[in-house]
């Protein structure tokens, strides 16, 4: 398995998504990472699974990536807002809750 650029990444998405249907995910909530904010989804047939298998094999055919091909998974993700920097976590309260401080710059 080697690094890839994202034309490689492109042109493998373009070839496994050929005659696919549409990806239908049920969205399963927010989750707030140190990189962004990502919004979680899960399948609600198959298609999601074998887009993922064929993109698994079309990276392979280029030598660049396979692993995802074996791979089942049952969560999607995408990122709503990325972070340009780590944001700043505070303490506040008696409970010593943490927060995160929104006034991180976002891309």
């Amino acid at each position: 398995m080697g690094w890839f650029s994202s034309r490689d990444l492109r042109t493998a998405i373009a070839s496994a998504a050929v005659g696919v249907s549409p990806i239908s995910l049920r969205l399963v909530g927010l989750t707030l990472a140190h990189t962004g904010v990502l919004v979680g989804g899960a399948p609600v047939n198959g298609d999601a699974q074998r887009l993922r298998v064929r993109l698994g094999e079309a990276l392979a055919a280029r030598e660049v990536d396979g692993h995802e091909a074996a791979m089942v998974r049952d969560t999607w993700h995408a990122a709503l807002i990325n972070f340009t920097g780590a944001p700043a976590v505070t303490e506040r309260g008696e409970t010593g809750s943490s927060s995160i401080a929104l006034d991180t710059p976002c891309r």
